[in-house]
């Protein structure tokens, strides 16, 4: 392993960088034109602390340019699959992924409030507690960026998938995050959270990775469209109890009559629901936001979750998932 021998030659050198290869292909993901050979073994004519003193420093030197560069974080900094780091910097540039960052600033990383916390947000806290403290530093910013992009997700440990937690259909990885590309083959999955721990260097954020508007999958509902309660881009969803876990139900309408008539049909009050509609791409993110699917009378599993959920209520064994029925938004009991 490169930080193996590295070491054992060169000792600890803070701040200097060591890579594999050549210079035309290396780890570096630079070709280096004017890199210098230093010894390559055998019988050296020509001492290697000689060619280093060739080297003329040039002040005007800057980073050498990489077609990751578009990445927020340095490779460093995660833990990668094979070229799944060069290959994340091509699926963004052809629009098959698309991402956000936030640094993490004062504002950011400022303690949650200990007052009026939801039951979905002390969960978090909860599942924290066990955590080390560099993790727990992040948690005030993971929690602000949730609620900004998975405000109807609820909290859980992600142990099973190799992760630090899950919100929703948003995955986890906290410390040295794992930039795993798969986990976009699964609906489950609508994002991918990546925060390092911070670090001296940095940069020091939170790398926010969904599918792009060329993904095969978000082209599926190319030229589609749909209505929904909500607002754009966070659906009312209808939440049951199965089990020890809330499954999230997402009702989608044909025409904005049939939602206003379920707006008739299920709020206390009418007016206060409102209708939006999903097209293309927009369908995608609302499904992936769900564990159920209802459409009509149809009802289709999007995760396993809501594959357990409706085997369950078709069995007729178990009925107390009818307990736990509610409208989110208005926390009314339906019958």
């Amino acid at each position: 392993m490169p930080k193996v021998y590295t070491r054992a030659f060169f000792g600890s050198n803070p701040g200097v960088r060591f890579y594999d290869g050549d210079p035309h292909e290396n780890s570096s993901g630079a070709e280096i034109s004017d890199a210098v050979l230093i010894w390559e073994g055998g019988h050296d004519e020509n001492p290697w602390r000689t060619r280093i003193d060739s080297i003329v420093p040039d002040a005007d030197a800057g980073r050498a340019p990489r077609e990751t560069d578009c990445i927020p974080l340095r490779s460093e900094q995660l833990r990668t699959h094979g070229d799944d780091f060069i290959r994340a910097a091509k699926l963004y540039q052809e629009g098959f992924l698309e991402w956000d960052y936030f640094p993490l600033d004062e504002e950011l990383l400022s303690p949650i409030p200990e007052s009026g916390l939801s039951r979905r947000d002390s969960r978090l806290i909860s599942i924290a507690a066990d955590m080390t403290q560099k993790t727990r530093d992040l948690v005030p910013a993971i929690w602000r960026v949730a609620n900004l992009t998975e405000p109807n997700g609820t909290w859980s440990k992600a142990v099973a998938e190799r992760a630090t937690l899950r919100c929703g259909s948003t995955l986890i990885h906290v410390g040295k995050p794992t930039l795993s590309l798969r986990c976009f083959e699964s609906m489950k999955n609508r994002q991918l959270m990546l925060i390092p721990h911070r670090t001296a260097r940095g940069p020091n954020g939170i790398w926010l990775i969904r599918r792009g508007p060329k993904h095969p999958q978000v082209l599926g509902f190319k030229k589609r469209s749909v209505f929904f309660i909500g607002v754009p881009g966070t659906p009312e969803l209808v939440y049951a109890r199965h089990q020890s876990e809330d499954v999230r139900i997402l009702e989608l309408f044909d025409t904005k009559s049939q939602a206003k008539a379920a707006i008739a049909e299920t709020f206390s009050k009418p007016e206060a629901g409102t209708v939006s509609q999903a097209k293309d791409g927009e369908i995608f993110d609302l499904i992936a936001q769900a564990d159920v699917l209802e459409h009509g009378v149809e009802q289709i599993a999007i995760t396993d979750l809501g594959r357990r959920y409706l085997d369950q209520a078709g069995s007729g064994e178990d009925r107390e998932w009818l307990v736990g029925l509610y409208r989110y938004s208005q926390k009314r009991r339906l019958d």
